[in-house]
């Protein structure tokens, strides 16, 4: 009585912990709550950054198709643009704050650091690199009744580019949105462990591509990457000299008139159809380069090695990918060892008729020549190998009296192995015994059996 009197807390203690309970559970609600927004954030962003990714792809294709850069159509793709870029990185950034307050609890929960609250001020998010980094790659766009051209002399060709087709070029960058969404796809379910700090990029990318989902893990990113180097491409390779509404006076000149690679013609834009960029980075992914259409430019060039580089990548992963697909899983292995079994109770009748008659033929037969007699001999051993090794396969299956079957079996291999050790002994000391041009001393042998 007097030990559990000791231990029994006092009423200010119990209150103490009911209050620690209930204010770590509202710590935990305030960190679901916090991924929620994380996710749906992530979710938003991307979808508003692909949006605004496609208004300017689309007026990247309307000049090439001969459009004015001042079109009614692709000026209002332009405010388009600009809106859902705004938006994009209006989520982007409230994604930030809120990636701010979950760590700030998850630091409270496994560190006991203090809790500073939900309220996240705009200077700490903008100390951060990614802020930067996001919001130039969100927020770059070309506003509406804007449009300019740069001129470059790449080998020995003179090219222009747009200004439309470089922003989407740029603009394509906001694929990165989508690792976000992938990772808070991966992780869902896992805020709620004491341990999310370990669930990054790195978990989610070893995640995707490991186990038997790796291998439409790599088709997809191998497609992913077919179709977002080769626009890279078609706009490294095409020059705005060849659309009907660009004005230049570069455009004049006999480097842009007529390419020329080391001296010799080579035709221009060769990628104005989307399907030839498409074949390139797809022979050049799969380090065939059959040659057909090749870059003339530095910028085509720089896309062909990261067409290399990341077809080299993704085959090493397929490769495993693959390796993990073709695997037994444990009803597969179990159906494997079942007739594995059937098929050497099959095969056991006919191996040991077979090892019986050896046997047999060359105890009966007389001998011929050393070479025939010791060619038999092997083939006795051969036939007994495959006895035994089948003989094991039957046995290692969970059949009944497995312990008193395997015992007898071993003691009969025993003494087989001393027989056939006992006729090679004979068989040598025969061979000796001619050699002298003596009397076969192998009866004394032949007396042990």
């Amino acid at each position: 009585k007097l030990k559990k009197h000791q231990s029994a807390p006092t009423p200010w203690q119990a209150a103490t912990e009911t209050a620690r309970e209930r204010l770590e559970v509202e710590h935990n609600r305030r960190r679901d709550l916090a991924a929620r927004h994380m996710r749906s954030c992530a979710w938003y962003s991307a979808m508003l950054g692909l949006l605004g990714t496609g208004c300017s792809v689309a007026q990247s294709e309307l000049i090439i198709l001969g459009n004015e850069p001042s079109y009614w159509a692709i000026d209002a793709l332009k405010a388009g643009n600009s809106l859902l870029s705004l938006a994009c990185f209006a989520w982007v950034l409230r994604g930030m704050s809120w990636s701010f307050v979950f760590r700030r609890i998850q630091d409270h929960l496994s560190k006991e650091d203090s809790d500073e609250g939900d309220r996240v001020r705009f200077k700490d998010v903008a100390r951060s690199w990614p802020f930067w980094g996001e919001g130039l790659v969100c927020l770059f766009h070309l506003p509406p009744f804007c449009t300019f051209t740069i001129g470059t002399q790449q080998l020995d060709n003179w090219v222009l580019y747009q200004g439309e087709s470089l922003c989407a070029l740029i603009n394509t960058l906001r694929v990165y949105l989508l690792c976000r969404v992938f990772l808070h796809a991966s992780m869902r379910g896992f805020y709620k462990g004491g341990s999310a700090e370990a669930f990054t990029y790195r978990f989610a990318i070893k995640l995707a591509f490991r186990g038997r989902n790796a291998l439409y893990s790599c088709s997809a990113l191998w497609g992913f990457m077919l179709l977002f180097l080769a626009n890279w491409y078609r706009i490294a390779e095409y020059s705005a000299c060849s659309f009907p509404s660009t004005v230049h006076s570069g455009c004049q000149q006999e480097s842009a008139l007529n390419w020329t690679l080391y001296g010799s013609p080579v035709p221009q834009n060769t990628v104005n159809h989307f399907a030839n960029a498409l074949w390139l980075i797809f022979v050049t992914s799969t380090t065939v380069g059959y040659g057909d259409v090749s870059p003339v430019t530095h910028a085509g060039r720089f896309v062909c090695v990261m067409a290399a580089l990341s077809g080299v990548s993704i085959a090493s992963l397929m490769t495993a990918s693959l390796n993990n697909a073709i695997r037994w899983d444990r009803g597969e292995e179990q159906a494997l060892h079942m007739l594995r079994r059937r098929r050497a109770q099959l095969d056991i009748h006919e191996k040991a008729a077979t090892f019986i008659a050896l046997w047999w033929r060359r105890k009966l037969v007389k001998k011929e020549d050393r070479q025939a007699h010791k060619a038999r001999l092997r083939r006795v051993r051969a036939e007994f190998q495959e006895l035994k090794k089948i003989a094991r396969e039957g046995l290692d299956t969970g059949i009944h009296n497995t312990s008193s079957m395997l015992s007898g079996a071993l003691t009969l291999i025993k003494d087989i192995h001393e027989l056939l050790d006992l006729q090679e002994e004979e068989d040598a000391a025969d061979i000796e015994e001619e050699a002298k041009g003596g009397f076969p001393a192998a009866l004394d042998i032949k007396s042990k059996k």
